[in-house]
């Protein structure tokens, strides 16, 4: 039997490297940069004391939660809570007329989200 020819082994070579790249990069995520800006529209008439999620990180048992609150007044509150500890508040803001928001977050932990 004959030995295969050299381009043809630089091909399976090539296609072999290919696929450990594409494999190892298919769950690749870079970090979230530090400070993270984002904004956020509020829908109009939220049921006071309805919290929703702003950023979450870490695993059952072991979590961070920075979400918002919306009060009696139209306003809302920035709320973070650590698993297991209990909740800090910020005092309420008022919503604008626009029910636009725009957050600025900094914190070493999201340059560890994946």
């Amino acid at each position: 039997m004959r030995a295969p020819a050299p381009w043809l082994r630089w091909l399976a070579a090539i296609a072999v490297g290919l696929t450990v790249a594409v494999l190892s990069l298919r769950d690749y995520f870079p970090p979230l940069p530090s400070p993270l800006a984002f904004d956020v529209e509020l829908a109009a008439g939220a049921t006071p004391g309805r919290a929703e999620p702003l950023i979450v990180t870490g695993r059952p048992g072991a979590g961070d939660f920075l979400f918002l609150r919306h009060e009696a007044d139209g306003a809302i509150s920035i709320g973070y809570e650590s698993w297991g500890e209990p909740g800090q508040f910020s005092r309420p803001v008022p919503v604008p007329a626009d029910r636009r928001l725009r957050f600025t977050v900094a914190t070493p932990g999201l340059t560890q989200v994946r």
